[in-house]
């Protein structure tokens, strides 16, 4: 009896790994998913107790297990009841990012809730703009500290009586420093940015200020806050969503979407370059490898006719120039954009001319490093609504996270086909590699566990199914900067055997290349 051996090639979803910690999201009408970080699954779910325009917020553990949730003004513990204290803060959720939540580096119950206030400017509200607030997890369930809840941060000239009016503008985001050790949140008011190092000590109030050449009119508050501001995943670049430059106070006026450099050592802020000028944009989003950059642009200066989803391609020597139209709506709003941990972009969906019922869905941009005529974009991407009630709904917003959660991690299985997933078969052989970095400690685990391996090449020898699992690399490169990670999910499937029975003829009789036993 002879035995041939039977390859089986299997195509296996790619599942980009990152922190827990960005795995539930709370948004819109009581919307909500839910990311499982071993799988790459992603889910909605309907127990939220959130109803906002715009501005989220949400927190995981690393595990993926969720912690809390805010709107800006008022907090939901994991069980989605209000957290002890947790009301009163200085959000607003008609705020485009209302809050940003940031961890306490070395402290693993204490969290910063980061918000930014809607600069009223007809209704005799107070503007609060830029603040923080402590909530402590000590508990398990966690409250608000009373004493350190709403800690303002000046972004603002205090001698100026009309930037003392609006202090700051709706935009914020949250990147890791490049000392691996602290975070960087920073915000934009007028034609300046400000970067707040948070660290082990705190929050140091004393921001990083980087003027830029373009100013963003104070004249036409609010219009002119509101858009979002994003980090890249590595830290090095930030890009800004400007809704309007009007000088008319609540007028509407042509915006801009502004691309920067951002030095995550020192905070700085530089190299401004312009990528569309006019209309409406609203959101922003680099792509996890930060090749590419997203934005929602409503046409118009109202931004209330259709809109565009852009993208623009951040390694072409002209990166205006790369502009490509990925989608024009002439339904939905310009929307939120945000990056998920399993590699896709999603984008929040509101129909303002049919708010009762629209927003039953998110769309997803399935592969947002492909050049822009590839680009997979699905308008029906995920039922967030998946009750039909019209309960839970996108509305324009989607919560911001630390952005550094997304990077992608490097490729270690460096076989063409998939930098996160290996496929063999039982006694087969292969090598996982890192970077060859002269000087670099290298830690390899299986499924969390050490081993015993040191250096940048890992051997998988016969493997077997108990083979099978996930692959970590930690690289500290000794110099002073961020350690790198891969990661590498191992399948294993049993080699099967094809078996050609004996004294079998089997003839082609009419030369077609097929036969009939």
């Amino acid at each position: 009896m002879r035995k041939f051996l039977l390859f089986v090639f299997i195509v296996v979803p790619t599942l980009i790994f990152a922190q827990g910690e960005a795995a539930n999201w709370y948004f819109g009408q009581n919307a909500g998913l839910q990311f499982d970080p071993n799988t790459g699954t992603v889910s909605a779910v309907t127990n939220g107790s959130l109803d906002t325009l715009e501005g989220c917020a949400s927190i995981s553990d690393s595990d993926g297990e969720l912690l809390f949730y805010t709107d800006g003004i008022t907090v939901w513990n994991r069980n989605h009841t209000i957290m002890t204290n947790g009301t009163g803060l200085n959000g607003d959720s008609s705020s485009t990012s209302s809050a940003i939540i940031v961890p306490k580096p070395q402290d693993a119950n204490i969290y910063y809730i980061f918000t930014v206030d809607e600069p009223h400017h007809n209704d005799g509200g107070v503007n609060n703009g830029l603040n923080y607030s402590v909530v402590d997890m000590t508990d398990g369930i966690g409250f608000v500290d009373g004493a350190q809840k709403n800690v303002p941060l000046i972004t603002y000239d205090t001698t100026d009586a009309q930037e003392t009016r609006f202090k700051c503008s709706e935009k914020i985001s949250a990147v890791k420093s490049a000392d691996c050790d602290s975070f960087w949140v920073i915000t934009h008011f007028i034609n300046n940015f400000y970067s707040f190092r948070v660290d082990a000590v705190g929050v140091n109030t004393t921001p990083v200020v980087s003027n830029t050449p373009t100013t963003i009119p104070i004249s036409g508050y609010r219009r002119n806050a509101l858009g979002y501001l994003k980090a890249s995943p590595l830290g090095d670049k930030l890009a800004a969503a400007h809704l309007g430059l009007t000088n008319t106070e609540g007028g509407n006026g042509p915006g801009k979407v502004m691309l920067y450099d951002f030095d995550n050592s020192t905070g700085i802020v530089s190299n401004e370059i312009e990528l569309y000028d006019g209309d409406s944009p609203y959101g922003v989003e680099f792509s996890p490898e930060a090749t590419k950059l997203y934005a929602t642009v409503g046409l118009g200066d109202s931004g209330t006719g259709n809109s565009l989803l852009l993208q623009y391609d951040l390694l072409a020597a002209d990166i205006p120039a790369s502009q490509f139209t990925v989608d024009n709506s002439s339904t939905y709003s310009a929307g939120a954009i945000q990056v998920g941990i399993d590699g896709r972009i999603y984008r929040a969906l509101l129909d303002f001319n049919n708010v009762a019922t629209s927003g039953q869905f998110l769309g997803i941009i399935e592969n947002p490093e492909a050049a822009g005529p590839t680009v997979i974009y699905n308008e029906n991407g995920i039922l967030v609504d998946i009750t039909n009630t019209n309960t839970n709904l996108s509305r324009i917003g989607l919560p911001p996270f630390i952005q550094s959660l997304f990077a992608t991690p490097i490729d270690i299985i460096r076989n063409g086909v998939s930098t996160t997933d290996l496929v063999l078969c039982t006694t087969q052989n292969y090598t996982l590699t890192a970077d060859n970095i002269p000087g670099a400690t290298y830690t390899w685990t299986f499924e969390g566990n050490p081993l015993a391996e040191t250096t940048f090449q890992l051997n998988l020898t016969n493997v077997t199914l108990a083979d099978a699992g996930l692959y970590e690399v930690t690289i500290d490169q000794n110099n002073g900067e961020c350690p790198l990670e891969g990661q590498a999910t191992l399948t294993i499937f049993t080699t099967p055997t094809a078996n050609v029975i004996d004294d079998q003829l089997i003839c082609d009789d009419d030369n077609d290349g097929f036969s009939v036993l």
